[in-house]
């Protein structure tokens, strides 16, 4: 299966999370799926951000931001750049502490 990072732009600033293989898999389904990112500094202020995906590939991207309701991408998916990858396998050999 196949993971993916979904990027999109706002505010001159290019903003993206990564989805599991089984997120990115309810996501393309069409399944409705929230998931909060890494977040980000706007100069020395901190905002988390909130994905909301609706509708599978064609289907509605809301990205928000902070705690007031901010919306800094609204639109489709598939205005958004998707690169699908492989997950790196976690290396569980001997001897790892």
């Amino acid at each position: 299966m196949l993971a993916a990072t979904i990027t999109v732009e706002w505010g001159d600033e290019l903003h993206s999370i990564f989805l599991t293989p089984r997120n990115w898999a309810k996501v393309k389904s069409g399944t409705a799926h929230r998931q909060r990112g890494k977040g980000y500094y706007c100069g020395t202020e901190f905002f988390w951000d909130y994905w909301e995906f609706s509708g599978g590939l064609d289907g509605d991207l809301t990205v928000g931001y902070g705690n007031d309701g901010g919306e800094g991408f609204v639109g489709s998916l598939s205005d958004a750049i998707i690169r699908e990858n492989r997950p790196k396998k976690k290396n569980r050999g001997k001897g790892q502490e």
